[in-house]
């Protein structure tokens, strides 16, 4: 919402443009309404329920392109989003596992340097299993900070490059929520540098395994 408004706000904001910031102001508030909403309807929600959950990888990388593509463009950073072969139905609600991706994308634009590059990949892991990967090229976690990545109220450098918008608690909340629908949330050292983190989901009830792979029990 922050990002749309000040370039509504830009003397030099391009016309044919307006209309899609304002879309994405709409879509952001609708969102964080619906993450609330979520929240409260989970307390009551049984595990069962929560397992019957399903949503798609190949549409949440398609959301976040629409999302972040115009963010990352500003900030002179290049998008690679290669379509996925497979849909990738995965046990958990579209709704959370958007809210848990945008805040992967969200470091990246925050952390890793001007001009460099976003890759979104969707791809099989063990059986009965689906990952989201995002990486960049920025200069990834010093292995000192890496231990307590996951922690709530850190960070992932001693200053905060949202201005004070940041908590601290976006990746601990979002292990958090990966654990409770049966994954993993975990960080690597990209190879040649940059940062990889990888969010692993089981299959969907009713998902497709991918070929050469069958569906876990």
């Amino acid at each position: 919402v922050l990002f749309a408004s000040e370039m509504l706000q830009q003397p030099d904001c391009k016309a044919e443009r307006a209309p899609r910031y304002v879309q994405v102001i709409h879509d952001s508030a609708s969102d964080a309404v619906g993450y609330i909403r979520n929240y409260l309807e989970s307390q009551a929600q049984s595990r069962e329920q929560a397992a019957a959950a399903s949503s798609s990888l190949r549409e949440t990388v398609a959301w976040l392109v629409q999302r972040y593509e115009l963010q990352l463009e500003a900030r002179g950073m290049r998008l690679l989003a290669p379509e996925p072969r497979d849909d990738g139905q995965v046990a958990i609600s579209a709704l959370v596992l958007r809210q848990v991706s945008e805040n992967l994308v969200t470091n990246a634009m925050k952390y890793a340097p001007s001009g460099g590059e976003l890759e979104l990949l969707v791809r099989a892991s063990s059986p009965g299993y689906w990952q989201l990967v995002v990486m960049d090229r920025g200069p990834g976690i010093p292995a000192s900070k890496q231990r307590e990545l996951f922690k709530p109220f850190r960070r992932l450098t001693d200053e905060d490059p949202a201005n004070g918008l940041s908590s601290g608690l976006g990746l601990s909340l979002a292990k958090q929520i990966i654990a409770n629908a049966g994954g993993q949330l975990w960080y690597e050292d990209r190879e040649g540098g940059g940062a990889r983190f990888i969010l692993e989901l089981p299959q969907a009830r009713d998902g497709v395994a991918p070929a050469g792979t069958t569906p876990s029990e």
